[in-house]
């Protein structure tokens, strides 16, 4: 959620925005209860990282550093901090 739109639902002034979940959470335990989160998902999304298969230096070098960062234990702390579980 942009902080115009953030401004703008928490002056009334807007009824509803869309934003991730964890965000949405931290805005609203920063700013009272006047907010509410919705029960309702409506998107349910993966993401991926893009590259032009013909770039198989590039990919590499992704796949490298993503081992890495799963075997260090970066990936976890990420998820951990970023992504709770319900």
């Amino acid at each position: 959620m942009t902080s115009r739109a953030r401004i703008l639902v928490y002056r009334h002034q807007q009824q509803v925005t869309f934003i991730d979940n964890e965000p949405a959470k931290a805005y609203v335990k920063a700013n009272g209860s006047a907010l509410k989160i919705l029960d309702t998902d409506y998107a349910v999304e993966d993401y991926a990282i893009c590259f032009s298969k013909d770039n198989t230096e590039l990919q590499k070098k992704v796949n490298e550093a993503l081992k890495e960062l799963k075997k260090d234990g970066t990936v976890q702390k990420i998820v951990d901090k970023y992504i709770k579980a319900d």
